[in-house]
């Protein structure tokens, strides 16, 4: 074989090891999937919530807050105005006694959390982005899991608002992925990401290993190997339901992931001693591995097919192109087919899995044709993600909120 078709069976085993893992993982752990540990009592909670100009959706996020099913001596808010220049700051007072209210000069969303942290005094403590809600069961979901000594962070279940755009109904297709791989990444203890909207921390071991980091891009990320570092374990809840907003275009959402590219590529090298060290469990011997190699098997493949294409594009310029109609021999099915097939046969099984996995109310059958578009364009457009973020670390590109 050529070189380039030993390159392709590397991709193809290490795509089909690791979703046969998975499917093993839930197979084997499946009743664990919905089920939430029930609390013994209800630790106290305050909700940070830093918002710059938010005030098309800040109402709906402290609403949301409030209005959880939990006892209102246990439950806090501390919302943060991080110098914002529309009415976030009248909307946010408008709540009188019912929340804190910090105003501070804009200095960053990691800045905003943590000056916020340092009022906190209650057992646990949630981030939540001001563009983002919470249902009404999301906390008696998710605190029975800090009843066990070595859990230190709680994710919920994610997914964005009912997407009116194409660049929206490709993050809606994506977090219904995630719902059903952060479930077992949590499964594995390999979960690499806190999200903003709606983890939960155990506010001692928080203020401990020193809050948020405020020199990343992605302190939600970066956190998670603190936490690991000193001996956490980070659990998800498929019941607790997070709904934030994602960007409505292509180019806001390649703004987007190309600041949360560039904080991985920044998170990782700084954290490269994680690769493979036991200390790190399954999050270092299996994931950050997985990851470096996803990102660059996504990008050579991309780029192949480009290549390909413009190939076959000059090819046709300047000379007859002879297509090939015969059917392929027993050899290459056997070595490209047959792994195109098993690799589809997993998509679709995980994906089914996915269904079944997502919150109930999520409504799929109206979404058929996106999902399948997405599928198959998801390689093409995520490595654009990541060669738009090397490119801006290289080129030293600013970034904000």
């Amino acid at each position: 074989m050529q070189p380039i078709e030993w390159v392709y069976v590397l991709i193809f085993t290490a795509m089909i090891f690791s979703s046969t893992l998975w499917l093993i993982l839930y197979m084997s752990r499946r009743d664990e999937v919905h089920s939430d540990p029930d609390p013994s009592a209800l630790p106290s909670v305050t909700f940070l919530v830093p918002a710059y100009n938010e005030e098309g959706y800040v109402q709906d996020c402290i609403d949301s807050i409030l209005s959880v099913d939990y006892p209102k001596d246990r439950l806090e808010v501390v919302a943060v105005d991080d110098g914002s220049t529309d009415s976030t700051l009248e909307k946010l007072r408008s709540y009188g006694d019912d929340i804190q209210v910090i105003v501070k000069e804009n200095t960053g969303k990691a800045s905003s959390i943590n000056t916020a942290l340092e009022r906190v005094d209650t057992d646990i403590v949630g981030c939540l982005d001001a563009d983002s809600t919470v249902s009404n069961d999301f906390l008696k979901s998710m605190v029975g899991y800090f009843e066990r000594e070595d859990v230190k962070g709680v994710t919920p279940a994610m997914r964005i608002e009912e997407p009116e755009s194409l660049a929206e109904m490709a993050v809606w297709v994506e977090y219904v992925y995630n719902l059903f791989l952060r479930k077992l990444f949590s499964l594995f203890d390999s979960q690499f990401v806190m999200p903003g909207p709606g983890s939960l921390y155990d506010t001692d071991f928080l203020k401990e290993i020193g809050g948020w980091d405020e020199d990343t891009l992605t302190e939600d990320m970066e956190i998670v190997f603190r936490m690991v570092e000193n001996g956490a374990l980070i659990k998800n809840s498929t019941n607790a339901e997070a709904v934030t907003h994602s960007p409505s275009t292509f180019s806001g959402l390649l703004r987007q992931r190309s600041r949360w590219y560039r904080g991985n590529f920044w998170t990782m090298s700084r954290y490269r001693n994680a690769i493979m060290n036991p200390k790190y469990g399954n999050f270092g011997a299996f994931i950050l591995p997985w990851n470096l190699f996803y990102a660059g098997m996504t990008v050579f493949i991309t780029g192949h097919l480009i290549y390909r294409m413009g190939d076959f594009v000059v090819s046709s310029l300047t000379g007859p192109v002879l297509l090939n109609l015969s059917l392929p021999g027993l050899q290459a099915l056997s070595m490209f087919h047959m792994f195109q097939l098993a690799i589809v046969l997993l998509g679709g099984t995980m994906l089914a899995i996915t269904v079944k996995t997502a919150p109930d109310g999520m409504s799929f059958r109206d979404k058929t044709a996106e999902i399948g578009i997405f599928m198959a364009a998801y390689a093409f457009i995520y490595s654009m993600f990541w060669i738009k973020a090397g490119k801006d670390l290289i080129a030293g590109s600013e970034v904000g909120w």
